[in-house]
């Protein structure tokens, strides 16, 4: 009864671990309750072969892990975070639909959009590194530019319902606004349902453009230019 007991506090103590790990890098309060759900999830032993097969030790070491990581990100002055690989995922998911499309859509003003983001992602990265962070204003500035970047190209990212609705707990793929530009090569292109689909796409497209633009204005905001 001890051992099993020893057990089970293990197990809450490694939740408990990575609840408050996540919820300390989400970029808004509702994403809080999408890792509560993936880490509640996981305590169930008859479906996650992770918890089955791990031992008392194995989880006090990862709770080991996630606390180093929480108390260095939590002491250093910046967020540890870098927008310009998100930026570059994104393109190339926006490149993959384009490829599959072969051509009945035009996907290049997303792919300028992105290539503004990036170019302003490294000016801002760059002033970042050359900055010294001593002033407690001027590190907080930084980091609400970066959780302005999270909101921003995670939810355009990730999501169908945007950030005041919670996407149902499935797969979704990269960019689900353009994700239908699959199914444009085995559809003539003066269907009705290209047609649709062309529709769909020309919202989903602006939708990534404003997302880019937001975050890109906000950056240039930030540096004065």
């Amino acid at each position: 009864m001890a051992a099993r007991s020893a057990s089970f506090w293990a197990v809450v103590a490694y939740v408990v671990s990575r609840f408050v790990f996540y919820a300390c890098f989400s970029a808004a309060t509702s994403d809080i309750w999408v890792y509560l759900n993936y880490v509640v999830q996981g305590v169930d032993y008859g479906k996650t072969p992770y918890l089955q097969n791990q031992t008392s030790s194995h989880l006090l070491r990862d709770i080991k892990v996630y606390a180093a990581a929480l108390l260095r990100t939590l002491n250093a002055p910046l967020h540890p975070f870098d927008y310009r690989a998100t930026v570059e995922d994104l393109r190339g998911h926006v490149r993959r639909y384009a490829g599959a499309a072969e051509g009945k859509f035009d996907f290049s003003p997303a792919l300028a959009e992105l290539d503004s983001l990036g170019a302003a992602l490294d000016r801002f990265y760059a002033a970042i590194a050359a900055a010294n962070f001593g002033d407690a204003a001027a590190a907080s500035a930084a980091n609400a530019i970066q959780r302005l970047l999270g909101r921003e190209l995670i939810g355009v990212g990730y999501s169908r319902d945007g950030r005041f609705r919670q996407d149902p707990a499935r797969t979704t793929a990269a960019l689900p606004d353009l994700a239908p530009a699959t199914q444009l090569a085995n559809l003539a292109a003066d269907s009705d349902m290209a047609r649709v689909i062309a529709i769909h796409l020309t919202r989903g497209q602006n939708r990534l453009i404003w997302a880019c633009r937001s975050a890109r204005q906000a950056i240039e905001r930030h540096l004065g230019s």
